[in-house]
């Protein structure tokens, strides 16, 4: 048996049509890796094009929608388990075009999905800096104020889609430099003071948005052949995009009010 076998071996009858099969199997998988990981990339562009579409109208959302007023988080007795604008001192909260509504996220995942034709898992936060009405351009005395909705909280989503929207940093926490989102916020001069025209307040902390979206990456013949359940435990993640900006609040109804400062006592 051994003779036949080493006698098989060293036999050139075939060897070609041999050949032939291994160069054709390689040039074939080089081909559909190629052509995978091109399907990949053009998806992640597509997505981060659609992103910043959604974050564009996120930020020019007084053009689009009107005024929310943050009564529904007031705080009773002086607490409250939700993030909130309202002073607590006076119970009192502001009404602005720059608060993001449960169903204008809806509204963003729905246009997100139609731009890409596929189901589109989206969280989005704003930060707000309450500025100290006794020193409103200290930043080490604002208060930061972080809003955070997300899609997967109103529908069933892809298990690692929501711990990667899930894990997404704090933007209050400033503890970490590379992550401290205030350096992203500017402060902006106000050459009328509309809203504590007696104060020291010259200016206004601008609200940042941040939106993340994800989709399952189902055009991977890899993920489709390895992963098709789309369990946690796979090695291939979905494609994300999370893009940062920041509010661009025109006041359009009403040009002689300005966009609110956000003050507390």
């Amino acid at each position: 048996m051994i003779i036949i076998i080493l006698k098989f071996l060293k036999s050139s009858k075939g060897a070609i049509s041999i050949e032939f099969a291994g160069v054709f199997a390689a040039f074939t998988a080089v081909l559909f890796i190629g052509y995978d990981i091109y399907n990949s990339i053009s998806l992640q562009n597509n997505l981060e094009r659609t992103n910043y579409t959604v974050a564009s109208l996120i930020r020019e959302r007084s053009s689009f929608y009107t005024r929310i007023d943050d009564s529904i988080s007031r705080p009773i007795n002086g607490t409250s388990s939700h993030p909130s604008l309202c002073d607590v001192s006076s119970e009192s909260c502001f009404k602005t075009y720059e608060l993001v509504s449960n169903e204008q996220l809806i509204e963003a995942q729905n246009l997100a999905s139609k731009l890409l034709n596929k189901e589109v898992s989206v969280r989005i936060d704003s930060l707000f800096l309450l500025q100290h009405l006794d020193f409103p351009g200290d930043l080490n005395k604002a208060k930061l104020i972080n809003f955070t909705l997300s899609s997967c909280d109103n529908n069933n989503c892809d298990d690692r889609i929501k711990n990667f929207l899930d894990s997404r940093p704090n933007m209050e926490d400033r503890s970490v430099s590379e992550r401290d989102y205030t350096k992203l916020i500017p402060f902006v001069s106000r050459t009328r003071n509309i809203d504590y025209p007696h104060s020291g307040i010259t200016g206004r902390f601008i609200p940042l948005y941040r939106v993340s979206m994800c989709i399952n990456n189902a055009e991977s013949f890899f993920l489709k052949f390895y992963d098709s359940s789309r369990q946690e435990t796979g090695i291939l993640p979905n494609l994300c995009s999370e893009i940062s900006v920041i509010s661009r609040c025109n006041d359009l109804a009403d040009p002689q009010i300005g966009c609110p400062i956000y003050v507390y006592k």
